[in-house]
C-alpha cells in the first residue's frame, strides 16, 4: 500500500514482517525503532523529513537522503551502522545521537559546522576513527564522546561555544587537546577519565568558570600548566591513579614551558609561613592575598607518584585547598601544613612509605592515615587533638588503624596548664567532640571507669563512685574498643551514641559518625568532650551503636576534674618533652594496651 500523503509514522515494537518497499516523501516524522533492513526504500529522500529516529535498527547506511528540513536525528544502537554522510544541507538540525553504534567508523566533517546543532552524543562508539577536525557549533549545549576508545583527536574549536557546560571524554584515545579549547568560555566540567592524554594546554587557565577537572587513570599524564592556578571556581581536582609523575609547569614571558625542580623522597624544602604568605599574594588577578572569590578546592592524587613529582614544593597553586587525598601515593611524608592554611580533611589511607605527617594547619578536622604501615611520627598531635596554640578541635577526628609503629606523646596536660594559654575559656567550653582510631583491644588502664560489654551493641557503666558534679568535671574522656559479627570487604558506618546519668534523667553527651573498615583486628575509638551542663550528681554512663554488624567489646569513661594540681601519672602513660621520637620497651606498651604482639603507643604532648 503507497500512502503518498502520509507525515507521521510511528511504530513502537510491531512486528513487520520483510522489507518496506515504499516510503511516502511527505512524511515529518520517521520513528521505527528496530528497523529490520539494511537501508531505507530506495524512493524515499526524506526531503521533508524533521525528526528520524530509528534506534536499535540493522540500517547500514544513509545513501541519498536530501535531509534539508531534519531537526532530530537519533540512530542509537544501529550496530551495523558505518558512516554518517555529508549534512551539510540539514542547516536546521538541532540534534544527533549516534550511541553506541558500534561499528560507526566515520562522521562526516560537516557536522562540525551545524549552526544550529545542541546535542551531539556518539558515546560508546568504540570503532571510531574520522570524526570532524573543527568545531564550529555555536548552539552546542551537550557533547559526549565518552567511551569512544579509537578517537584520538579533539576538533580545534573555531568560535565561542558559551552554552556548553560539560564534556566528558573518558576513555577516548585522545593525547592532546587544542590551545584553543580557551573558547569554551562557560565550561563548568570536564572529565578526561582514561585518556591518552599527556599534559594540559596552557589555555585551560582561561576557562573561569569551570568547575570540577578529572584526568583519573590517565597514565600518560605528566605535566599541568601552572596557569591551572587561575581557574578560581575549581572546587574539584581529581588526578587519581596517574602512573607517571605529575609535574606542573611555568609559562614563561615567551610563553614556553619549564618545568620547576624535582623534588625526591624526602627532602621538600619548607618555606616559612612569611615565605609563603608573600608567594601566595601573588597569585591573585588583582594583586591581593584574598580568596574571598575562590572556590573551596578538593584535590584527590590517589595512588599517584608524588615521591618525583614537584606537585608540593609550592603552595601557589591550591591557596584554598580544603582536601587532599593522598591515598594510596607513595608519599614519605606530608609538608609542612602552612602550605595548605585552609587545609579541613587530609586522607593518607595506606601510604606504605609515609613516615612523618609534619605541622599540621589549624584548620585541619579530619585526618585519615589507616594502613600506613611506615608512619612513624605525627607531629604536634596532642595540640590538634587537645586545642593548644588557638587549634579549635570541635568536631575533630583522626584514624590510624594499623599504624603500628606510630608512637605520639598524648599526655594530658593540667588544667592549669591550658588555662593560661586560653584567653577565652567560654570558647574552650564550648561543646566539643574529638576522636581517634587506631588498632588494639583494651581500655588503657589509667581510665578512671572500665567495663566489659560481652560482644553487644549497648553497655553501660554504673559503679561510678561519687559524688562527680558538672561544676567540677573539666571534660570527660571515652575509650570504646570495637569488633564486628562478621568480616566483609569494603567500610562500615555506624554512629556510637554515648549518653550520661544525673539520677534523674539521661542526657546525650556525645553522638559521633565512624567509618571502619572491615578486618579482623579491632578498633579502638578515643574521645574527647566538655562536661555537659547538668544538675545532680553524674551516676551512668551509657554506650549504644546503631549497627548490628559491630560489636562493643569493652568501654572505659575517665572524669578530668578541674583546677587539679599536675595531672596524675597513670600507668601507662610515658612522659617526655613534646615532639620527641622514642622507642617504646614491650613492658610499657603492655602498660598501654594488649597488641598482641603489635606494638603501638598513644601518648598525649606537654605543652
Amino acid at each position: 500500500m503507497n500512502m503518498k500523503n502520509l507525515r507521521l509514522f510511528i511504530n513502537h515494537n510491531a512486528q513487520i514482517s520483510g522489507v518496506p518497499k515504499y516510503l511516502s516523501n511527505e512524511l515529518r516524522m520517521l520513528r521505527w525503532s528496530k528497523y529490520s533492513s539494511s537501508s531505507l526504500p530506495s524512493n524515499f529522500n526524506g526531503n521533508n523529513l524533521c525528526i528520524f529516529r530509528m534506534r536499535h535498527s540493522l540500517i547500514k547506511k544513509l545513501d541519498g537522503l536530501k535531509l534539508k528540513n531534519l531537526r532530530e536525528m537519533d540512530l542509537s544502537f544501529s550496530k551495523f551502522l558505518t558512516k554518517i554522510p555529508d549534512l551539510s544541507s540539514s542547516a536546521n538540525l538541532k540534534k544527533v545521537h549516534l550511541q553506541y553504534c558500534e561499528n560507526l567508523v566515520e562522521v562526516h566533517c560537516s557536522v562540525g559546522f551545524l549552526d544550529k546543532l545542541s546535542d551531539f552524543l556518539v558515546n560508546g562508539c568504540s570503532k571510531l576513527r574520522i570524526f570532524p577536525e573543527s568545531f564550529k557549533l555555536r548552539s552546542l549545549c551537550l557533547l559526549q564522546l565518552y567511551d569512544c576508545s579509537s578517537l584520538q583527536d579533539f576538533p580545534e574549536i573555531l568560535c565561542e561555544m558559551k552554552f556548553l557546560y560539560h564534556i566528558c571524554l573518558r576513555g577516548t584515545s585522545i593525547t592532546e587537546l587544542p590551545s584553543s579549547i580557551e573558547k569554551l568560555t562557560e565550561l563548568q566540567s570536564f572529565d578526561l577519565n582514561g585518556t591518552g592524554i599527556k599534559e594540559l594546554p596552557t589555555s585551560i587557565g582561561k576557562l573561569t568558570k569551570l568547575e570540577r577537572l578529572s584526568a583519573r587513570d590517565c597514565k600518560d599524564l605528566v605535566h599541568l600548566p601552572s596557569s591551572i592556578h587561575q581557574l578560581h571556581r575549581l572546587c574539584s581536582l581529581k588526578l587519581d591513579r596517574c602512573s607517571q609523575a605529575i609535574n606542573i609547569r611555568e609559562v614563561e614571558e615567551d610563553g614556553t614551558q619549564s618545568t620547576a625542580s624535582v623534588v625526591c623522597k624526602g627532602q621538600y624544602e619548607i618555606e616559612s609561613s612569611a615565605e609563603l604568605t608573600s608567594i601566595n599574594s601573588s597569585i591573585f588577578n588583582d594583586g591581593s592575598s584574598s580568596s574571598a572569590n575562590w572556590a573551596p578546592l578538593a584535590l584527590s592524587l590517589q595512588f599517584c607518584c608524588l615521591s618525583e613529582s614537584n606537585f608540593f614544593t609550592d603552595a601557589n597553586y591550591f591557596p584554598t585547598l580544603v582536601e587532599l587525598d593522598l591515598s594510596g601515593s607513595d608519599i614519605v611524608f606530608f609538608p609542612q601544613g602552612v602550605r595548605f592554611a585552609g587545609l579541613k580533611n587530609l586522607c593518607l589511607n595506606n601510604c606504605k612509605q609515609l613516615a612523618e605527617i609534619l605541622p599540621l594547619p589549624l584548620s585541619i578536622a579530619k585526618v585519615e592515615a589507616r594502613g600506613c604501615t611506615s608512619l612513624k611520627s605525627f607531629a604536634e598531635l596532642s595540640k590538634i587533638f587537645f586545642n593548644n596554640n588557638g587549634r579549635n578541635s570541635s568536631g575533630l577526628k583522626i584514624d590510624l588503624h594499623g599504624c603500628l609503629k606510630l608512637l605520639v606523646n598524648m599526655m594530658l596536660p593540667s588544667w592549669e596548664e591550658r588555662d593560661s594559654k586560653e584567653q577565652n575559656r567560654e570558647d574552650h567550653l564550648e561543646a566539643r567532640i574529638m576522636g581517634i582510631i587506631f588498632s588494639g583491644k583494651g581500655i588503657p588502664s589509667w581510665f578512671s571507669y572500665r567495663r566489659e560489654a560481652d560482644n553487644s551493641n549497648s553497655c553501660e557503666i554504673d559503679d561510678i563512685n561519687g559524688p562527680h558534679y558538672c561544676d567540677d568535671i573539666e571534660e570527660i574522656i571515652l575509650c570504646v574498643v570495637i569488633g564486628f559479627r562478621i568480616i566483609k570487604p569494603g567500610m562500615e558506618e555506624t554512629e556510637i551514641c554515648v549518653r550520661i546519668h544525673d539520677g534523674w534523667l539521661w542526657h546525650v553527651l556525645c553522638t559521633q559518625h565512624i567509618t571502619f573498615d572491615w578486618t579482623d583486628s579491632d578498633h579502638v575509638w578515643m574521645g574527647c568532650s566538655v562536661m555537659p551542663h547538668i544538675e545532680g550528681d553524674i551516676s551512668r554512663f551509657r554506650f549504644e551503636c546503631d549497627s548490628e554488624l559491630v560489636v562493643f567489646k569493652s568501654v572505659g569513661v575517665h572524669l578530668v576534674k578541674k583546677h587539679e594540681g599536675n595531672v596524675r601519672d597513670h600507668a601507662g602513660w610515658l612522659h617526655e618533652d613534646a615532639g620527641a621520637h622514642f622507642d617504646a620497651s614491650s613492658e610499657e606498651v603492655e602498660k598501654w594496651v594488649d597488641l598482641n604482639d603489635d606494638y603501638h603507643l598513644v601518648k598525649r604532648h606537654r605543652t
